[in-house]
């Protein structure tokens, strides 16, 4: 769940490719190293993985611009969110549509308006029963001309539609076991059933999350005419899933009737270098975790974990963009 949030961010907030040529296309590839990997716990397994990305951009008449986008990745651990070693994984490929005709460059103002979908052929969408994604977002900073220091905010919202026969033929099949803190080997169930008494609501298989908010504020540093920057940002995405809470004699006093949701925080330390200006080399660290401490009392801090062990959601990344 980590690195879907992590991809989630990327689709809405991610830079596009220079709109500068007509068309350009940009390769990045990406090493991640994080997990447990540096505070080993029991319950967080270490992860190493590495990361493909594809994106063309097209510029169109009107301050209109049109992009694509793919991601796949190759994971050389068995982390959480794998099955097993060296397990590969494609992307729910992206088109986005953005109108750029807000901006206005003598005072350093850029904005755009986005519009984007998401075709369902990745594994995570096909075993949900997604038939696709469409979402909306604006973007807008400010950057300053003399300290060329930038500062931006980002925020989408995006709709998932999903078929319950076709996540249904996935549920039917068993998970795979995990090991609990005492050595025990537990098999998920793939359906979470009421008692009779209890009535007949149900969850089968994976949640699906039928809509997401968000919401970003970035800050950077550009020094030498862009051959060196550095920033941070910080994100808050809350999940819509597609289970109801039922309210009736059994609900728990705990328990949050109606539309179930959860929140997410990111936060991303980076520095990069440009040598030339079709080569961009980039490391960096990101925390991805749940925006709340488990009592819901305290926020974590996005940029770092600092709360124990089984919590650890940090990573530090490498990352090369060849930009065409």
């Amino acid at each position: 769940m980590r690195l879907r949030t992590l991809l989630i961010l990327s689709l809405v907030f991610g830079d596009l490719p220079a709109a500068s040529k007509p068309v350009s296309l940009s390769l990045t590839w990406s090493n991640y190293v994080g997990g447990g990997t540096f505070v080993p716990g029991p319950t967080n397994n270490p992860y190493l993985l590495t990361d493909l990305a594809v994106s063309t951009s097209i510029t169109l008449p009107w301050a209109f611009s049109l992009s694509l986008y793919e991601e796949a990745w190759v994971e050389v651990t068995q982390s959480d969110s794998t099955t097993g070693a060296m397990q590969a994984q494609m992307f729910d490929p992206q088109a986005t549509l953005s109108f750029s005709g807000l901006s206005y460059a003598p005072w350093g103002l850029a904005s755009s308006i986005n519009g984007f979908a998401l075709a369902p052929l990745s594994l995570s969408s096909r075993r949900m029963g997604s038939l696709g994604a469409l979402g909306i977002g604006v973007r807008a900073s400010w950057t300053i001309p003399v300290v060329a220091t930038t500062f931006g905010f980002s925020s989408a919202m995006l709709g998932n539609g999903f078929s319950a026969p076709l996540a249904d033929r996935y549920a039917q099949n068993e998970g795979r076991t995990y090991t609990s803190e005492t050595g025990a080997r537990l098999l998920p169930q793939s359906c979470i059933r009421r008692t009779p008494q209890e009535g007949s609501a149900y969850v089968c298989g994976t949640l699906p999350t039928v809509g997401t908010s968000s919401a970003s504020l970035s800050i950077s540093q550009s020094l030498f005419s862009g051959f060196v920057s550095f920033g941070a940002s910080g994100s808050l995405l809350t999940f819509y899933t597609g289970y109801l809470g039922p309210s009736d004699r059994f609900t728990n006093a705990n328990a949050r009737p109606g539309v179930g949701a959860w929140h997410s925080s990111q936060g991303i330390l980076w520095a990069s270098l440009t040598p030339w200006s079709w080569l961009s080399l980039e490391v960096g660290t990101f925390s991805v975790q749940s925006a709340f401490t488990a009592d819901g009392k305290w926020p974590r801090l996005p940029w770092w974990d600092f709360i124990s062990p089984r919590n650890n959601f940090s990573t530090f990344y490498f990352s090369s963009t060849v930009t065409l």
